[in-house]
């Protein structure tokens, strides 16, 4: 290998410097007849959408440019290694610009679109013949956001804030026939206008139902039994998810989808976090009725607490790509259309400022986070086609 990249592909903030070296290696740098060394530092959205006529298949793509700079590195000839080395460390440095869009990666049935970042040395080889020596680390970025930067610092404290409410209730009943049972269930989130990545965000889910009016000697406190309809007791019989919602324009054929990104909060398909989850099922309560002695209804009660942590990609908006949040969440009851459901739109941001060069605290707590972007964003096939790779660096066109 005549060069070799060193570059960390961690999570970076629009604004940030980032820094790296590019190492020639002697004598295979002669070996491999390469006559300069750049390195470039790659940002675009791209969107492709997809139509099928018949037999036929055709797409639109479109990209929008948002950072692109290359600096040379070394030519043949202007400097070697020290004397007791065999290995030239080049440095280099770019700064991203503010205005980014969050690293992404998004494939769905006749579409795809990215947001993607990289750097890239680049080994010129003279002669059509001789393919210039590429190597690539593509990493992450999010956009700055110093409106929810005191967001954050307020959850990473523990809210004290005020809540927003999220109720949905419903007449359910076991089958075709039979008296009709009440459910309700109340969703408490921080009232917040941006929810940050990486960050605890607590919420409280209460969910209560109430019988169909019954005698009294039907069942009574002391019974172990939970009557129809009975709340959720496990993280597990609740489906609380986030979903992503996207918009794909490219040349004026446009595209939308919706998908789940991830189980949160410790609730269904997050096994992970529901050992997290505080669970307290209350006795259930005898409500006599109003109007006939010796009946009423039993009322039943479960409250799960825990928090969510968003991870992926935050929320954003181009004219080629852009992405909304929804959370998801479902409780179901024994029946047909027996259930309660929920969705809020959300806005992610990342709730980071951009890093000062000089300060040593990082603009997160703890060991470095990643957004949880598919492997394919690491993979090096950075926009979905290889037009880019087949272009020497200096080429007419400047790419």
């Amino acid at each position: 290998m005549s060069i070799s990249l060193v570059f960390t592909p961690a999570l970076r903030v629009g604004g940030e410097v980032i820094s790296g070296e590019v190492e020639l290696h002697f004598p295979q740098v002669h070996e491999d007849e390469i006559e300069e060394v750049h390195v470039k530092l790659r940002g675009q959205v791209y969107a492709k959408v997809a139509r099928q006529y018949g037999n036929q298949y055709f797409d639109r793509r479109e990209r929008i440019q948002i950072v692109k700079e290359n600096i040379s590195l070394w030519t043949k000839g202007s400097a070697y290694p020290p004397a007791d080395s065999q290995i030239l460390r080049l440095p280099f440095q770019f700064q991203l610009p503010y205005d980014v869009q969050p690293s992404c990666e998004f494939t769905g049935l006749y579409k795809y679109a990215r947001v993607g970042y990289s750097v890239e040395a680049v080994g010129v080889r003279q002669g059509v013949l001789h393919l210039n020596r590429r190597i690539e680390r593509p990493f992450s970025v999010v956009a700055p956001d110093s409106a929810g930067s005191p967001t954050r610092n307020a959850l990473l404290v523990g809210w004290l804030g005020d809540w927003n409410t999220i109720e949905r209730s419903d007449k359910i009943r076991r089958g075709l026939w039979g008296g009709y049972a009440d459910v309700r269930m109340e969703l408490k989130l921080p009232s917040v206008n941006t929810f940050p990545i990486f960050t605890q965000i607590p919420f409280e889910l209460t969910v209560t139902s109430v019988t169909k009016e019954m005698k009294y000697d039907e069942e009574d406190e002391t019974s172990t039994e939970r009557l129809f309809p009975s709340p959720p007791i496990h993280p597990k019989e609740v489906e609380f998810v986030l979903r992503r919602h996207v918009h794909l324009n490219a040349q004026g054929w446009k595209a939308t989808d919706t998908d789940t990104v991830a189980a949160v909060g410790g609730m269904g398909k997050d096994t992970e976090n529901q050992k997290l989850v505080n669970v307290q099922v209350t006795n259930k309560q005898w409500l006599p009725s109003e109007n006939e002695k010796h009946t009423g209804s039993w009322k039943q009660m479960t409250t799960m607490k825990s928090f969510i942590m968003f991870k992926s990609t935050p929320s954003f908006e181009t004219p080629i790509f852009s992405m909304h949040h929804i959370l998801r969440i479902k409780v179901d009851f024994p029946g047909i259309g027996n259930n309660l459901e929920a969705e809020i739109p959300i806005s992610i941001k990342s709730g980071m400022n951009t890093p000062d060069p000089d300060a040593f605290a990082p603009p997160y707590p703890g060991p470095p986070p990643q957004l949880d972007l598919p492997p394919a964003y690491w993979s090096g096939a950075q926009w979905g086609d290889q037009d880019e790779k087949n272009k020497s660096l200096f080429d007419k066109d400047g790419s």
